[in-house]
């Protein structure tokens, strides 16, 4: 995964890309997420995240494929 500049009609935004496929993680607003519903930021799995990140990717990345 590498760091681009996600852009469409709603603006821009910094996503994680997978590959060269049109599969995109956002986690800066995942974080903003837990934040926003009242997560102690404390308490945010970073581990969690990024096994919820990498199972997303992978499933994504298998539609994508075909």
């Amino acid at each position: 995964m590498h760091w681009v500049v996600f852009e469409d009609e709603h603006g821009s935004d910094f996503a994680l890309q997978y590959r060269d496929l049109n599969v995109f993680v956002f986690p800066c607003d995942m974080l903003l997420k837990r934040v926003e519903r009242g997560d102690d930021m404390r308490r945010i799995d970073l581990d969690l995240m990024l096994e919820e990140i990498r199972k997303s990717v992978h499933a994504e990345a298998q539609n994508v494929s075909r």
